[in-house]
């Protein structure tokens, strides 16, 4: 079972951050900047035990917004990193390709995620975490 952390009495929005992302055409005309931004990062004023973390991607036709909820502000966080690169690619035309500082990469700079085999390997390395 997951633990919740309620958020903090009077807890406020917090951080903002940004990348800026390179969209090249299908038709070759200039690249376009697109922006990621996740935040803020705030308490769920609907729910008083999750919290929500933003994700927008602008500078398509049409932008993405929406609130990510987790059961803490990191989870979050993690969950709007985690699908930033799959919403930007999403929200691209057909045919047109996106880099960050110049690089195609399957994470666009985000950070990579390790899939569950690597996980159950660190435990056995590492031993599970006591109950």
């Amino acid at each position: 079972m997951q633990r919740v952390v309620p958020a903090p009495a009077g807890a406020r929005p917090i951080a903002v951050i940004t990348r800026t992302l390179e969209y090249h055409p299908a038709d070759g005309s200039p690249e376009q900047p697109i922006t990621v931004t996740i935040g803020p990062i705030e308490p769920d004023p609907k729910h008083d035990l999750t919290w929500l973390a933003w994700l927008k991607v602008e500078g398509f036709p049409e932008t993405y917004n929406h609130a990510l909820p987790g059961a803490d502000s990191m989870q979050a966080v993690t969950i709007a990193m985690k699908l930033a690169p799959t919403m930007a690619r999403a929200m691209m035309p057909d045919g047109g390709r996106l880099t960050f500082c110049g690089e195609e990469s399957e994470d666009l700079g985000f950070p990579p995620f390790p899939p569950r085999s690597l996980l159950s390997r660190v435990r056995r390395v590492f031993g599970a975490p006591a109950a």
